[in-house]
């Protein structure tokens, strides 16, 4: 199985350039690292703000790479962002399970799979079920038994499986799978004792 996660961009669809900062994805790496821990695949990060590429580059990456589930994360101030990027997706990978994951799935997860038109959303604490959705979809098993996902069913009817306990044992979790990212791309983000941008790395020692 190939996976594709997708940090999708957002300074090119309204966002302020640099307020941010450039911030590792660490959601998707940890998500990378325990799913590979837990199952045969293969799993690619897209961070598409780092690379500050458009949701049509995003798109040719993904079709270049050819996976067998696609996920998001999708923040609130993005998502108008994402419900685009979704419709490009299915566009061109009709038959390719698109996964949504983060604080906005989480708090509206049936809502989201309607304005985007993804497969399912992942609630909470995603590591687990996220894992749990790649096998079933790889074995292709029920899902109604996994903890902490909404999933289309017949008819397009959206169901909302029960939540996901939160990790209690953290050392469950294998450290993020930074290996999938370009780590000298990423700094932290501004504050106000430290600026401007070259002082970045005199404040953080």
């Amino acid at each position: 199985m190939k996976i594709l996660l997708i940090n999708p961009a957002f300074n090119k669809y309204g966002g302020v350039s640099g307020h941010g900062g450039t911030m590792m994805p660490l959601n998707l790496a940890y998500i990378a690292s325990y799913t590979r821990k837990h199952l045969d695949c293969k799993i690619k990060i897209l961070d598409a703000e780092i690379l500050a590429i458009s949701h049509e580059q995003s798109v040719e990456q993904a079709c270049a790479y050819s996976p067998n589930l696609i996920g998001i994360t999708a923040n609130t101030c993005v998502f108008d962002s994402v419900i685009t990027l979704c419709a490009l997706l299915k566009a061109k990978l009709p038959n390719v399970p698109i996964a949504l994951g983060g604080p906005h799935p989480s708090a509206l997860p049936e809502q989201s799979l309607l304005d985007t038109g993804a497969d399912y959303s992942i609630m909470g604490e995603g590591e687990i079920s996220f894992a749990a959705l790649a096998k079933s979809l790889m074995n292709n098993s029920p899902i109604q038994a996994i903890a902490g996902i909404a999933w289309r069913g017949e008819e397009q009817h959206i169901n909302v499986n029960p939540s996901q306990s939160l990790i209690e044992n953290l050392d469950l979790l294998p450290f993020p799978a930074r290996d999938l990212l370009d780590n000298q791309s990423y700094r932290p983000p501004p504050n106000k004792k430290c600026q401007p941008w070259s002082q970045y790395t005199s404040c953080y020692k």
